[in-house]
């Protein structure tokens, strides 16, 4: 396989290199697989000239969680602005967990649900908070008219949670 500058891509030119990188709450860790590639042989013709050589340096994370060992999803921090939806999802548990969703009701009179929309979520690492700070109109979140928003983050591993926050001042919009 050639890559768009004709040079030979097949895996006789990289190099493999697994590294363990971290280890967390004396239970959870995670590897690195990174891939390098070689860079070719090269002397260059005109001794005046500079030269700069680019290689391809990929890192995967690859996280190794034992049996038993849980992660713990919190909703936290939740606040609205006219624009923008901000909050935290705070993994207190001792493995990473993947939120694979944020899920978003606005609430209206009497407790009927006046519209729902996603965002999509992320890997919570234990014992860390990742921050979301979504914009209302490019999310196409529902937030006019609402008298709560209840924001739940969703992994189908940890549970979910939600918070709620009351007369969010988007509701205005």
């Amino acid at each position: 396989m050639k890559n768009g500058d004709g040079n030979d891509m097949s895996l006789a030119n990289w190099i493999l290199l697994i590294l363990t990188a971290a280890t967390f709450a004396s239970s959870l860790s995670f590897n690195h697989v990174i891939f390098a590639e070689i860079p070719p042989d090269f002397t260059p013709t005109d001794t005046g000239s500079e030269l700069l050589k680019v290689v391809a340096h990929v890192s995967v994370p690859i996280f190794v969680k034992p049996s038993g060992v849980a992660a713990t999803l919190k909703v936290e921090g939740l606040s609205a602005t006219r624009d923008h939806l901000r909050f935290a999802v705070r993994n207190t548990g001792a493995a990473h967990a993947l939120v694979e969703r944020i899920h978003v009701d606005a609430v209206g009179d009497a407790g009927r649900i006046i519209g729902t929309g996603e965002v999509a979520g992320w890997y919570v690492l234990p014992s860390l908070a990742r921050p979301f700070d979504v914009d209302i109109a490019a999310s196409k979140l529902p937030c006019a008219g609402a008298k709560q928003l209840v924001v739940t983050a969703i992994s189908r591993e940890s549970g979910q949670s939600s918070a709620t926050i009351d007369q969010p001042a988007c509701a205005a919009r």
